[in-house]
């Protein structure tokens, strides 16, 4: 193979390898701090504030729509992930239940939620309080 032939060989080596790590590497993962307060009786008002922790920046982000329906009251204090970002834009939107395990329940509080971004939430937490039917699918994340 002569000079040429060889650097052009090389350069486009190097752009297949480049391509494929920069597409590996546009989404990336945060952590989420939420506390979220819900009460009422059939029509629940609910929600709550936290902070998304993502390339080393702090982003507020408010949160609506929790439990839509149920009896009772309560606080949950959860933490987890969120991955699948691309931007910190990323994590504002619409969440829904990605599996029927996104519930409340004997003072722990697990969900796996998606939004429609693809951004994916991995929650876990404490309940205090008690509120019959409280899920926290269907909840809207509004960076402030």
């Amino acid at each position: 193979m002569d000079g040429p032939t060889r650097r052009s060989v090389i350069f486009s080596a190097a752009a297949l390898v480049g391509a494929g790590l920069s597409g590996a590497a546009q989404a990336d993962s945060g952590s989420v701090e939420i506390k979220i307060t819900s009460a009422g009786f059939i029509v629940g008002a609910g929600g709550g504030s936290g902070v998304l922790e993502f390339k080393g920046r702090r982003y507020p982000f408010s949160v609506g729509g929790v439990a839509a329906g149920g009896v009772g009251a309560f606080q949950a204090d959860l933490t987890g992930t969120a991955s699948n970002l691309k931007d910190a834009r990323d994590f504002a939107g619409v969440y829904t239940a990605v599996s029927a395990g996104a519930a409340v329940e004997k003072g722990k509080s697990v969900a796996a939620l998606v939004n429609e971004h693809g951004v994916v939430l991995q929650l876990h937490g404490r309940l205090t309080g008690f509120k019959l039917g409280a899920s926290l699918a269907g909840i809207t994340v509004t960076l402030k």
